[in-house]
């Protein structure tokens, strides 16, 4: 048996701040959660799965459009059509009733569990139960109750899906909604947890019950960054899983930080750098990039005093025919030049030797009473004073210069 777990499409996603930075893109960016879900349906009918699971967060809010829904329809019928089942969880974002109105009818093939209790369903092959599969869906935005608790298999069934969107295991970055513990998972009746609302793959539970997440599809901005998609669950005939990874995205993220630029002295340079840096997703998804020049450079200057606009451009334009720079971030320096300890001794030694001479210091001194009218002369008591401690003063100075150097 095998079916194929997945969660969070968020469908209809706004990308607002995205598509109004890089309007050029806008129109990919929106279709970009669409797409990855059609991919998983193509992987589905091309492995012939047995059934398919979306475990929360279909859709990005609650008053989901009608297009966006329509079009999620279509999908669902190419599985009917292939006679997939498909299993559905409302999450937080697309709580039930709220964001599931009757205008548009789920095909045939398409389970939408409950918000109230934990429902069961039988998936069959040519007349024999091969699984079954659970779930529930949250009945508002914010789901602040322990839904594992609801949940109570019958004993002696097949293999046991149970369908979940919550925070298992307080998973950090994510709401606490429907929070529940790793053990809260154990003694349900359920062989696999297909889980959703955490946004990157995660294996939760390292012993029975399996539980996994298998992390959005499709990653909506930097902080979701690297290869998205769902999961391909084997199921053999003595109950051992195999689990892999698909990545699936229309669109990704990632952050690239090009440092080491201390031996660049030229912009071209500096473009081939980042350039190099960025092939590494060469042949994936279409890129977007968020570059980071970190550390001393050379080209400090010439990059604090650029045009913020003009030097991403400048840069974009460099990176490879699949990336697309999404924003340009300096952490840059000057370079700090050594002191020569024993050339500055020397000259500090010669500085103090002329200020010992009494008429230099004078002249010195009358240059900068000239400049301040209303300042007696210096006695000679008090130009000694003076010499002495201007020599002492430089000479601690250049002590505690060197001092400080390992």
């Amino acid at each position: 048996m095998k079916f194929i777990h997945c969660a969070d499409l968020h469908l209809g996603s706004a990308f607002l701040g995205l598509g109004r930075d890089l309007p050029e893109l806008a129109g990919r960016l929106a279709e970009a959660p669409f797409t990855a879900f059609t991919r998983i349906v193509d992987l589905a009918l091309r492995e012939r799965v047995d059934f398919l699971v979306i475990a929360g967060d279909i859709f990005d809010r609650d008053n989901p459009s009608l297009a966006g829904r329509m079009r999620f329809r279509e999908e669902l019928l190419r599985l009917d059509a292939a006679k997939i089942p498909v299993f559905l969880a409302g999450g937080n974002h697309d709580p039930v009733p709220a964001a599931w109105p009757p205008a548009v009818k789920l095909p045939g093939n398409t389970r939408l569990f409950a918000a109230d209790t934990v429902e069961f369903f039988p998936v069959e092959r040519h007349g024999e139960v091969i699984a079954r599969v659970g779930g529930i869906s949250h009945s508002r935005p914010r789901q602040t109750d322990n839904l594992t608790e609801r949940f109570a298999a019958p004993p002696g069934g097949p293999f046991t899906v149970g369908v979940l969107h919550a925070n298992v295991g307080a998973q950090p970055g994510f709401q606490p909604y429907a929070p529940a513990a790793v053990a809260d998972l154990a003694g349900k009746g359920v062989d696999y947890w297909a889980l959703g609302h955490v946004h990157n793959f995660r294996k939760v539970n390292e012993a029975a019950p399996a539980a996994y997440y298998p992390g959005c599809p499709q990653g909506r901005a930097v902080n979701e960054p690297g290869e998205r998609g769902c999961l391909l669950v084997r199921v053999d005939s003595a109950g051992r899983l195999s689990v892999d990874f698909h990545p699936l995205e229309a669109m990704r993220f990632e952050v690239l930080e090009v440092a080491g630029l201390a031996d660049l002295e030229r912009f071209d340079e500096l473009a081939d750098r980042c350039r190099q840096a960025a092939e590494q997703y060469r042949g994936g998804a279409p890129l977007l990039l968020r570059l980071r020049l970190s550390g001393p450079t050379p080209l400090n200057a010439e990059l604090r005093r650029s045009d913020p606009a003009e030097l991403a451009g400048l840069l974009g334009a460099a990176l490879p025919p699949n990336a697309t720079l999404e924003r340009l971030e300096l952490a840059t320096t000057g370079i700090r030049t050594e002191i020569d300890t024993d050339s500055l001794a020397a000259e500090v030694a010669t500085s103090a030797a002329e200020l010992r001479e009494e008429e230099a210091l004078e002249r010195e001194l009358a240059v900068l009473r000239s400049k301040c009218p209303g300042v007696p002369e210096f006695t000679r008591d008090e130009l000694e004073s003076i010499r002495h401690d201007a020599v002492e003063r430089i000479l601690d100075l250049l002590a505690g210069t060197m001092e400080a150097r390992p």
